[in-house]
């Protein structure tokens, strides 16, 4: 028979019908054409190493010979005679179906017999694999277009910086599978730990969302890993892996976390871990209620969801590390009682006008009145005018400041009197120093300090030792001294008799 005679009768409607109809469709004929009593047609994935089941003829093929098939697809061989022990029939043969050396899946045909009488380039099978191909690369390519679309969809929902938990809301408005029961977003901790090369102590539930309780529930429920290092070393191993039946699986973990899982009523999980690089961030969890496997197609959906997850993790857990930075040391700053500004300069302006404020701590803000909101990231020339000072005093720091380059390696001084915003007079004293880091002048730090009280106290000191060494001369004139000194500096104070 040539392989035109074998086309179906019915193949006027032939590209009308659902895939898994036609599929079911093409093993119906091609079984009657040879001698076989089982037929199935798998997809397969190579980045995952998973084939799954579209069709069979006369029924579903067994779970066992999953196994088996992507054993031999992870090869290279074209065409495999198979020997299957625990299932019947056991004997066959499978043809690997491919596109430009990308394995799309394979074609299975099982027999009774000791042996199956099939030739590899049997025209019928051969007819067989160019449809399957066919649509099976019509069907991948339907994936692509569906994946790349949520994928734009989320992607076009991302901000620059978002919690782990807004993610996870984000991309449950987009779920790719209505079956999804459970999503979770851990995250490994501390992140400092990484940077010096130590394991990670926990993982942290820091996005959720769940079929029966909505957003957010368990967030900051920690699961610390000293007890699960075989089972981290079999994830990362995997990177993506998928746990159809939670039942031989549960007692791996402590009870806690199986009475989670029987209480959720959870039946199969997707573990994908979630990395920049050789950066380690956490792990997605995707579950459901039914002892289901997901489908290529919706790991493929995962998978690439991840990566976009991975992106925003990583610009989260850098924003939290320099958030913490920054609050340590605003902290430390804000201990000194002293003001002190630290600049920058621009990238966007020339000279030393065009200088960034980076920071200013909290008793500059008191002091000039000026808050650290509206300060950070004003220019040094846009401080000055918002600080609370005599005209001439603010001529006169734009001239010293501004005229300085930022780099300078010298320090500069100088002080200058103004009224307090409590409403007193102040003397202040300041120093501008450079800022250095590796012997390279990355900035300026400009240091305020009230030197009121002390030069009240100095000023007091020189006048009464002026006096009393002039007055000492005779005991009446020294304690008239003594009393000219107490109504000077307590004038306003003592009661009229007091002051007679």
């Amino acid at each position: 028979m040539t392989t035109t005679e074998y086309i179906p009768s019915h193949s006027a409607n032939f590209s009308d019908r659902p895939l898994p109809e036609l599929l079911h469709y093409l093993l119906e004929n091609l079984i009657a054409s040879v001698s076989a009593d089982e037929l199935f047609l798998y997809s397969f994935d190579s980045s995952l190493g998973h084939a799954e089941a579209l069709a069979g003829f006369p029924h579903e093929p067994d779970e066992s010979l999953r196994p088996v098939i992507e054993s031999h697809l992870a090869g290279s061989e074209t065409t495999a005679l198979l020997n299957i022990e625990g299932i019947h029939p056991s004997s066959g043969r499978m043809w690997r179906i491919s596109h430009n050396e990308e394995t799309l899946g394979t074609l299975v045909i099982l027999t009774h017999l000791d042996f199956l009488n099939i030739a590899a380039d049997h025209s019928h099978v051969q007819y067989c694999l160019i449809i399957a191909k066919l649509l099976l690369q019509q069907r991948r390519s339907q994936d692509n277009e569906i994946i790349a679309h949520t994928i734009q969809e989320i992607a076009n929902g991302l901000s620059n910086v978002m919690s782990p938990q807004s993610v996870i809301d984000l991309v449950c408005e987009h779920l790719p599978s209505a079956d999804l029961s459970f999503c979770g977003l851990l995250l490994y901790g501390p992140q400092q730990e990484s940077l010096f090369g130590r394991s990670f102590s926990y993982l942290e539930l820091q996005g959720s969302w769940s079929q029966q309780h909505g957003a957010g529930v368990g967030l900051g429920v920690r699961v610390y890993l000293d007890q699960y290092a075989d089972l981290l070393a079999e994830l990362h191993s995997h990177k993506i892996w998928h746990i159809p039946d939670m039942t031989t699986f549960a007692p791996r973990f402590d009870a806690l976390l199986r009475a989670t899982i029987k209480g959720s009523k959870i039946q199969s999980i997707v573990f994908i871990t979630l990395e920049v690089g050789e950066q380690r961030l956490g792990e997605l969890i995707i579950a459901t209620q039914d002892k289901a496997t997901f489908s290529v197609h919706e790991l493929n959906m995962w998978l690439a969801i991840s990566k976009l997850l991975a992106l925003s993790v990583m610009a989260y857990v850098l924003q939290e590390s320099k958030n913490l930075v920054q609050r340590s040391c605003a902290a430390l700053l804000d201990s000194v009682t002293d003001g002190i500004v630290m600049v920058l300069p621009s990238t966007h302006t020339q000279g030393n006008g065009g200088a960034s404020v980076m920071t200013v701590n909290s008793y500059f803000s008191n002091m000039f009145h000026l808050s650290e909101y509206k300060a950070q990231g004003v220019t040094l020339s846009e401080l000055i005018h918002l600080m609370q000072l005599p005209e001439d005093v603010r001529q006169e720091l734009t001239h010293t400041w501004l005229s300085v380059p930022l780099r300078d390696p010298s320090t500069q001084r100088g002080e200058f009197s103004m009224v307090h915003p409590d409403g007193y007079s102040v003397i202040i004293e300041w120093h501008s120093a450079p800022l250095q880091q590796s012997q390279k002048v990355m900035g300026r730090i400009f240091i305020f300090h009230d030197v009121t009280e002390d030069r009240s106290a100095s000023s007091l000191r020189t006048n009464f030792i002026s006096r009393m060494s002039h007055e000492l001369r005779t005991p009446l004139t020294s304690i008239r001294g003594f009393a000219q000194v107490m109504i000077d500096d307590l004038h306003g104070q003592l009661s009229p008799l007091a002051l007679e």
